[in-house]
């Protein structure tokens, strides 16, 4: 965009339910993935395929997404993926971070994955970090009344929409909550170590899935 920075956004029933949102990393030792990359390269592909699961409420699950793989680029050469899926319900997406130059042994301190939500929604919530953990009943509140959630977060936008923001395929990554930076604007905060650092990996590496449901009534 015109700062220079990767964003994105997203549009449902032809109405823009979250608004312009940064993207990025940022690491300790090394210089962050979070402004002056430009598109490179982008990857189309369509699947429909179904899994069998051990256990759960339904036996088969149907896979039937659209894919597209971001590939970015900054003026020195370093590449950052990022795989977005679209599926009938919603949404998720990904950094996937290669192997390259300087980037054996990384420290994450910061994920500027932000979710821009339309003002004056309804949110389904519980505290994220509180003494408690999970153990609340949900709350039914503004935006406005939120500063750390857990997720899944769940609102109704005004004009009727509903999302769920969650995550998929947690693994050897820190889970996050939603922090209320700004006016409708909620950032993924990682829990950290105890030294601070979020995420203590190498590359190649992928974060897990963020993942956004969307649908016209709750039941969805």
């Amino acid at each position: 965009n015109a700062q220079d920075r990767t964003v994105y956004s997203v549009t449902f029933d032809g109405k823009e339910v979250i608004s312009e949102s940064r993207l990025g990393l940022r690491f300790r030792e090394q210089k962050g993935f979070d402004a002056g990359f430009e598109l490179k390269e982008a990857a189309r592909q369509s699947v429909d395929e179904t899994w069998e699961q051990p256990w759960g409420e339904r036996r088969f699950v149907r896979d039937h997404h659209n894919e597209l793989l971001a590939q970015f680029a900054d003026a020195e050469g370093r590449k950052l993926n990022l795989r977005i899926r679209v599926f009938d319900d919603g949404l998720g997406f990904r950094y996937e971070v290669p192997e390259q130059a300087g980037y054996k042994d990384v420290d994450i301190v910061d994920e500027l994955t932000e979710f821009h939500l339309p003002q004056d929604s309804t949110a389904w919530w519980i505290p994220g970090r509180a003494y408690n953990r999970y153990e609340y009943l949900y709350r039914e509140t503004g935006l406005e009344d939120i500063q750390l959630a857990h997720t899944p977060m769940t609102l109704r936008t005004p004009g009727g929409t509903y999302l769920s923001l969650h995550e998929a395929a947690l693994v050897d990554y820190a889970g996050y909550v939603l922090d209320h930076r700004r006016e409708n604007v909620f950032k993924t905060n990682l829990t950290p170590w105890s030294d601070g650092t979020r995420v203590k990996t190498k590359t190649p590496f992928n974060t897990p899935w963020r993942a956004i449901q969307v649908a016209d009534k709750a039941t969805g």
